[in-house]
């Protein structure tokens, strides 16, 4: 991954994980932004592979991706 600097103006980028926590393994990633737009890139590739709660950190951006009631931060 490399970081772009043009212009005196930063373009970081973020890696987005999902991990299996039974099987201990990466199931997905994206790269992009730190906002909603990249996590529901995430989100919509591992849908349908999350099964019950969903556990994650407190980044105010999961509210709008998870569904609430599967969603534990």
């Amino acid at each position: 991954m490399s970081f772009t600097h043009i212009l005196g103006i930063k373009n970081y980028r973020w890696v987005w994980t999902c991990a299996s926590r039974d099987r201990k393994e990466y199931v997905d990633f994206v790269i992009g932004n730190r906002g909603i737009e990249t996590g529901l890139k995430l989100w919509k590739n591992v849908e349908n592979l999350a099964q019950g709660i969903v556990a994650a950190d407190y980044w105010k951006s999961y509210n709008e991706i998870v569904p609430r009631e599967r969603l534990q931060s």
